[in-house]
């Protein structure tokens, strides 16, 4: 038992792993415990700096010791400059991308839902995996009622469209199965914002046009 975290993935694509045992003390204030994820400890090793279009920034695992004033703390980091946005959206009856650039503007303006209705082979998938529903009644009291038919299972829903790392912004296919469909959104999303900053072209799948 404990705290897993990822430490990094070979070119395999095999995740390695750390553990932090349940009863591990926290480390003081300021200080990069044994808590902590492993790139958080390897970072505070390092005096590292980033240079953003501002000027440079100080990591902000590195701390001032004995810096008792919390003002000049404050003026010594650069505030959080958000430069772009992604929006990934469940698809209506129209199956799309779940990062298609006209979604926003569709659902802003009206004229997009993002639910739609299940389909039976979608049902039948519910079905097999045994679901059991918490029916709560208005005196409080609740009970698990198991889905045994499709009448039972839930008709309309929001639904992703489709999503291809490999396909969109040129993400290993074999690093893309390692992950689950929220990893998969979470970093398209991360892509795209890049994108939407102006900070990589984006155009095609080709793994160039997506790094720094």
């Amino acid at each position: 038992p404990g705290t897993y975290y990822l430490n990094g993935i070979d070119s395999k694509w095999v995740r390695s792993y750390s553990r932090v045992p349940l009863d591990a003390e926290p480390a003081p204030p300021g200080k990069a415990g044994m808590l902590a994820p492993p790139i958080v400890l390897r970072l505070a090793k390092q005096d590292a700096v980033s240079t953003p279009v501002t000027g440079m920034l100080d990591v902000l695992t590195r701390t001032v010791t004995g810096n008792g004033d919390k003002l000049t703390e404050a003026k010594r980091r650069v505030a959080c400059v958000i430069t772009g946005t992604s929006a990934g959206l469940p698809c209506g009856d129209d199956v799309g991308e779940v990062f298609d650039p006209s979604n926003l503007q569709r659902l802003v303006e009206g004229k997009m839902q993002c639910i739609r209705h299940i389909s039976g082979s979608l049902k039948m998938e519910m079905l097999d995996k045994n679901v059991v529903q918490l029916v709560k009644y208005p005196g409080g009291k609740s009970e698990r009622v198991p889905v045994k038919s499709d009448k039972d299972v839930i008709k309309v829903a929001a639904q992703l469209g489709s999503l291809d790392l490999f396909g969109s912004y040129g993400v290993p296919e074999g690093l893309a199965e390692t992950m689950d469909i929220a990893a998969q959104v979470a970093v398209a999303a991360g892509l795209e914002a890049l994108k939407s900053a102006g900070l990589v072209p984006g155009r095609s799948n080709d793994p160039s046009e997506w790094k720094l």
